[in-house]
């Protein structure tokens, strides 16, 4: 609470938590905005879905890397800074999405 209102975002972050954290948020595969542990499509099934979902994965943290990384580096670097040493850099494109750059 305290570093959200000191940089400004405690409003962001209600509105992101009364959206797409409302609609889930898997311990299981990490996804967000999709659906809860206890719906998670991996379920049970380890095997093929695991390996591909592992796969998505991958695929998705170079997005969200490349998305950062992308990230209006004019005014942004020291949100990036922040937002990586906190682990929430998969938040940039939501911050980015909403044009919040500081």
């Amino acid at each position: 609470g305290e570093v959200l209102t000191n940089l400004g975002l405690s409003s962001q972050f209600q509105t992101l938590r009364e959206t797409l954290l409302a609609q889930g948020l898997c311990g299981r595969c990490g996804d967000v905005g999709d659906h809860f542990t206890h719906a998670c499509p991996q379920g049970s099934d380890l095997g093929v879905r695991a390996a591909k979902s592992m796969r998505k994965k991958r695929g998705t943290m170079r997005q969200l890397e490349e998305a950062l990384d992308n990230f209006d580096t004019a005014s942004s670097t020291e949100l990036k800074a922040f937002l990586r040493a906190h682990g929430l850099s998969s938040l940039a494109p939501v911050l980015e999405g909403r044009q919040i750059y500081t």
